[in-house]
């Protein structure tokens, strides 16, 4: 992406070459800019990390490294060290640069008082669960799915997934798969298993908060506010009561069948009744993608487009 710049707008520079315009965000680890690449003049966003962070700097630019050139994820420009200039103050500070997004699906849906249209909620549904997919496939689970980190990028919105800080390995040495321990993801998305404790397959985690993401887009409201029996609507779904779920979640009858079906097995208590990813691509509920031929969906696409040009952030 090409832009013009005013110096009025820069509010610091990162290693003599990425004008700083604006923070987006910030965490624990890192801060994140939206900067002027001057040598390009392309915007891009620099991930810049905290002094005493190298090691989760190290982690995070090799999981990108590995994933930069799968479909559907964040495209990963380049690393380096160097200083950060803030108010005539200069920090040695380690940074990876990526692709601009428009922003995050969590910041759209924002805006909303419900979801998107389910078309448009299959279309990107679909998008995600392919980018899982492709992780999947190299032996890496992302273990922090959520809105925030799914980005829409370009005029045409394509969809990119982000922000691996705890993404991981699950395979050992061998190329044999592993049990994960340890906290990953986010309130409101942590599967049954973590709030225990316990050790945990990373890929049924991701299809866990996978399901939290899909019933956010439709809806434009989390399904629960914690995966345990102390949360009155989750124990619905693990007594398998979902009449009772769904007249509470959608008292006007408004969903498909077919979506809170998929919804109700993605969050199940025993991480091995939820579906695969492949049982999740061949679901009746995405089966208006998958049966799609290129001209059908270019005619979802371009729906989707519509919607989101409307929606002002």
């Amino acid at each position: 992406m090409q832009t013009l710049c005013s110096t009025s707008n820069i509010i610091g520079i990162l290693d003599k070459r990425y004008n700083l315009l604006e923070r987006l965000d910030y965490g624990a680890t890192s801060n994140v800019y939206k900067v002027l690449d001057t040598e390009t003049n392309e915007i891009k966003v620099a991930k810049v990390f905290s002094e005493d962070k190298s090691n989760e700097f190290e982690k995070e630019l090799n999981i990108i490294k590995s994933v930069s050139d799968l479909p559907y994820v964040i495209k990963f420009y380049t690393y380096g060290e160097g200083h950060l200039v803030i108010e005539e103050t200069a920090f040695k500070r380690k940074y990876i640069i990526l692709e601009y997004a428009k922003g995050s699906l969590f910041k759209f849906i924002g805006t909303l008082k419900e979801g998107f249209s389910e078309n448009t909620c299959k279309y990107i549904f679909n998008q995600l669960i392919l980018a899982i997919k492709y992780m999947h496939e190299k032996g890496i689970c992302h273990r922090d799915l959520k809105l925030e980190n799914t980005l829409l990028v370009g005029n045409d919105f394509s969809f990119r997934l982000c922000d691996f800080g705890l993404s991981i390995s699950f395979l050992d040495i061998n190329n044999q798969k592993i049990k994960l321990s340890g906290a990953a993801g986010s309130p409101y998305h942590y599967a049954p298993e973590i709030l225990s404790g316990r050790k945990y397959d990373g890929e049924r985690v991701d299809i866990f908060c996978a399901g939290i993401c899909l019933i956010c887009l439709v809806t434009g409201k989390f399904g629960f506010v914690e995966a345990s029996r102390n949360d009155e609507l989750y124990k619905l779904i693990m007594r398998k009561k979902y009449n009772d779920y769904w007249d509470i979640i959608d008292s006007n009858k408004k969903l498909s069948q077919s979506f809170k079906e998929l919804f109700v097995k993605m969050v199940a208590y025993r991480p091995d009744n939820r579906p695969t990813i492949e049982e999740i691509l061949n679901s009746e509920w995405l089966s208006v993608i998958k049966n799609a031929n290129e001209e059908e969906l270019n005619i979802l696409k371009n729906g989707m487009i519509n919607e989101l040009n409307k929606i002002n952030i």
